[in-house]
């Protein structure tokens, strides 16, 4: 198991990394249309849904046939569990740590901690997707219940920040989203490998 999740970390690491490099250069290139703070929180709210899109397609999914195999080895349902919960949330909090400490070094506090909120944020509907892939398998319903996950938590996000008058949730409320959503998604997870 450590194995599993230090290659597919690095290998989707890098995948995911470059990824977002690239919508820098290309926002950098494009040039910029909208106010700086506007153009940072589309940058950090884009690359968190693109990067968790994509760590779940690529990486989440193709481990899905492999699961039947994995719970006849011998290890706990709880171990493989947080496997499978780590194999999404592990690489989207190191990029996250990464996206931010280069704002913060191009554009000041402000902007890292706008990509560190979403980057946290984005944890809560990742490791649903990993609940509702190992419940479903794979096939038709599991990639709409991934989708809707995905855009659903995009848009409780958007109406909590009209609730609250605010362009961006504050990392206070972010924060607590995301960890009870990740031990959620974990316990039922964990309950699904059961039985």
């Amino acid at each position: 198991m450590p194995f599993l999740i230090g290659s597919s970390f690095v290998r989707i690491f890098a995948y995911v990394a470059s990824m977002v490099a690239l919508m820098g250069l290309l926002l950098l290139w494009h040039g910029q249309k909208m106010s700086q703070s506007m153009s940072i929180l589309m940058f950090a709210g884009m690359g968190s849904f693109m990067a968790c899109g994509f760590i779940v397609v690529f990486q989440l999914l193709p481990a899905l046939p492999q699961l039947r195999l994995w719970q006849t080895l011998p290890v706990s349902p709880t171990q493989l569990a947080t496997v499978m919960i780590g194999m999404v949330i592990l690489p989207l909090i190191a990029l996250g740590a990464l996206v931010s400490g280069v704002m913060w070094l191009a554009l000041g506090t402000s902007a890292a901690l706008t990509c560190l909120n979403s980057y946290t944020f984005i944890l809560a509907p990742a490791s649903f997707c990993v609940f509702f892939a190992v419940w479903r398998g794979a096939g038709i319903t599991t990639y709409v219940l991934l989708l809707v996950t995905l855009f659903g938590f995009q848009q409780v996000q958007l109406r909590l920040q009209m609730f609250l008058h605010l362009l961006e949730l504050p990392i206070n409320l972010a924060g607590p989203i995301a960890v009870a959503s990740v031990l959620l998604a974990f316990l039922l997870t964990r309950r699904v490998l059961l039985n």
